[in-house]
């Protein structure tokens, strides 16, 4: 038997249908909600009252899983009213048999901020996608309209160090000198907030290969020999365990070790030291770099590898800019190799910044 129709509106909306789809009945409530008098809805076919999208899901899924599992609960779908509008609602779905006949029960509750969400969703989606486009315009001119000149500052800053219009005196020289450290100190900055950009976007990648330890620290105490001249501190590079292998990315390992160096050397005084060593630990290697420096408080340490954190310190950092990237990009580009980098320090001693990275892999 086909239940009778509600003699008053509920909070609930229902359809009887017969097997075939034929609406058969509907309450008031349902007709209320979309705008139709109830007897227009007699014989009328029900996936013509869903959505484009709802006729398709109700042929393809809720009629098949009915009739396999006789019921479906929370069915989200649009639902089509007179005026050509739809209300999302969210409905049970069952499939019901007694002696005489069967018939589908379709009982749904309107959610009007399912709508709003809705739209809120597309909205947010389309500030994100003006957002990136606005970064990728930014990055973009960072490095062309920033760096490029910033390039050629450096070639005619060197050119004058070196004397290539003359004779400079000593105070034009610490003057040149100075606007090259400028420049130098800014295309770092910008090269970190790429760096960083990439790795978001994950655009960065690294092939590994097994490769000597002590190769890495070779390469980066050579390219950096002359910042510790300039720091006065003493660079020690202590003897590694013979046949240490480990598997890296030799350029994203050097550009590491780089960044970790620069670091000790910007908060180590002068007449102290930075220590560049490799040794096994367990299953890795790891690749260190120890600086005599001020430390790190117990309290920061955990957020050291944090973006665009910058940690007090008992030296005066206003001549070492940054924007707190460093660290963090090397984190995520150690991780990348399949490993990861710790970190232990003690106020007034130093720090130790440990790479650690998978021994080599058997051939």
């Amino acid at each position: 038997m086909i239940p009778p129709p509600d003699r008053a509106p509920t909070l609930i909306g229902s359809f009887q249908l017969a097997t075939d789809g034929q609406v058969l009945n509907a309450n008031e409530t349902a007709a209320q909600w979309l705008g139709f008098a109830r007897a227009e809805f007699i014989n009328r076919p029900f996936h013509s009252l869903l959505g484009s999208g709802g006729q398709f899901f109700w042929q393809s899924q809720i009629v098949p899983m009915l009739r396999l599992k006789g019921c479906l609960e929370e069915v989200y779908l649009r639902m089509r009213e007179k005026v050509g509008a739809t209300i999302p609602v969210l409905g049970n779905v069952a499939l019901i048999s007694d002696a005489a006949r069967s018939f589908i029960e379709f009982s749904f509750i309107r959610i009007p901020q399912r709508g709003h969400l809705e739209d809120e969703l597309l909205r947010a989606k389309k500030m994100a996608e003006q957002a990136s486009d606005a970064k990728t315009k930014f990055l973009g001119m960072m490095s062309h309209e920033l760096r490029t000149p910033l390039q050629a500052i450096s070639l005619f800053n060197q050119a004058l160090l070196e004397n290539a219009y003359g004779e400079l005196t000593a105070e034009i020289k610490e003057a040149v000198q100075s606007s090259q450290d400028c420049a130098t100190s800014v295309t770092a900055l910008i090269d970190d907030i790429l760096n960083y950009s990439r790795m978001e976007g994950g655009t960065v990648q690294v092939t590994t290969e097994n490769l000597p330890a002590e190769a890495a620290l070779e390469r980066a105490e050579v390219s950096i020999r002359h910042r510790f001249q300039q720091a006065g501190l003493n660079c020690v590079r202590t003897p590694v365990e013979s046949g240490l292998m480990a598997c890296y990315d030799a350029n994203r390992l050097q550009q590491i070790l780089l960044n970790l160096i620069n670091n000790a050397l910007k908060f180590t005084p002068r007449g102290g030291s930075v220590t560049l060593s490799a040794h096994r630990e367990q299953e890795a290697a790891a690749f260190e770099v120890t600086d005599t420096g001020c430390g790190i408080p117990p309290e920061q340490l955990q957020r050291v590898f944090e973006p665009f954190v910058q940690l007090s310190t008992t030296i005066e950092s206003s001549d070492k800019p940054g924007v707190g990237l460093g660290l963090a990009i090397c984190q995520e580009l150690a991780v990348a190799m399949g490993g990861r980098i710790a970190v232990r320090s003690t106020v007034g001693v130093g720090s130790t910044f440990s790479v650690l990275l998978p021994l080599a892999r058997q051939s």
